[in-house]
């Protein structure tokens, strides 16, 4: 999720249709240690779109502090009950 220069960087999963969701699995990738930078992130689960990375007013799914212990590992976000939505976005914060 570190990118030179930018503090806040983000992604965005479409899901295509809006989808009840529980829970997002991530899998941080990248050769070295670059998974250790893989830290502050949130999950949040939308309705509408959104393209200028405030994603605010949508769903907190759940926050990773991280780093991840070992590269490989999975990281799970999950709410306590499903909800509907169709955009995911993953952000450092």
């Amino acid at each position: 999720m570190a990118v030179d220069g930018i503090d806040f960087a983000w992604w965005l999963v479409d899901l295509g249709e809006n989808h009840l969701v529980k829970e997002v699995e991530v899998h941080p990738a990248g050769s070295g240690a670059h998974f250790l930078f893989f830290k502050d992130i949130e999950v949040r689960l939308g309705l509408s779109s959104v393209t200028d990375g405030n994603f605010s007013s949508w769903t907190l799914i759940d926050a990773f502090l991280g780093p991840p212990s070992s590269l490989g590992s999975v990281i799970k976000f999950a709410l306590p009950e499903s909800l509907c939505g169709r955009y995911v976005s993953v952000k450092r914060t």
